[in-house]
């Protein structure tokens, strides 16, 4: 999912690691190997973008962080608007990164393969281990200018 190197197995899969309660742990991806590339390193999570500019990324819930770490406006009932950050995995994983970070303004369209409901993506949020988020950024603005507040 992202990773710029192949993986170890030299099957062509890809491995990514997960965020899990502030370090990167290995993810296996199609089972092929310890979710270390070529050189023998763990690749920081990556974020995997879509063809309509929508990023998607990886969190582990552990016993230390299982809080998302986001306030949200679900009137819409199809989307969660990003109104404020706090301590969380989002946090965490924005932390260190220069793109694809969860931002003010941006939307959670899916979490876990349930979009265009905010309940049910909630349920999803609450209930699952891992959770694979589809963050939406909002609309005009790039990598290079956006900022966590």
């Amino acid at each position: 999912m992202g990773a710029s190197a192949g993986c170890c197995c030299g099957s062509g899969d890809r491995s990514d690691g997960v965020l899990v309660g502030g370090t990167v742990e290995p993810h296996k991806v199609n089972n092929c190997c310890d979710g270390r590339a070529d050189d023998g390193e763990v690749r920081v999570p990556a974020s995997v973008r879509t063809a309509d500019g929508e990023f998607r990324i990886l969190l582990r819930k552990t016993a230390k962080q299982s809080t998302l770490g986001v306030d949200v406006d679900m009137s819409s009932g199809t989307k969660m608007l990003v109104k404020g950050l706090v301590p969380g995995m989002i946090q965490d994983w924005n932390n260190g990164r220069k793109n694809d970070q969860v931002c003010i303004g941006d939307e959670i369209v899916e979490v876990n393969g349930v979009r265009g409901d905010c309940n049910s993506m909630t349920d999803r949020v609450v209930d699952d281990k891992e959770l694979q988020i589809t963050i939406r950024p909002r609309r005009g603005v790039t990598d290079a200018n956006r900022h966590r507040v």
